[in-house]
């Protein structure tokens, strides 16, 4: 039988590296970070630097306007 293990973690300790990765773009004009800003481009952005300071499978969605998302 396999076991499968979860990696339990508290809010507070998600919300961290959320906030590191936040930060760096916080008013920052996008057209400085990717060399074409889509919502797309973004959520792929944001998703790669959360993948490499969270341990466990997670999504993504980054809103353009009512109706309108990116999401990985």
């Amino acid at each position: 039988m396999e076991c499968i293990h979860l990696l339990s973690e508290d809010f507070a300790d998600l919300k961290k590296p959320v906030r590191e990765v936040l930060l760096k773009y916080d008013h920052r004009d996008w057209n400085d970070v990717l060399e074409y800003p889509s919502v797309e481009n973004i959520c792929d952005l944001l998703h790669r630097d959360l993948k490499a300071k969270m341990m466990f499978p997670f999504h993504i969605r980054v809103w353009e306007g009512h109706g309108k998302w990116a999401e990985l």
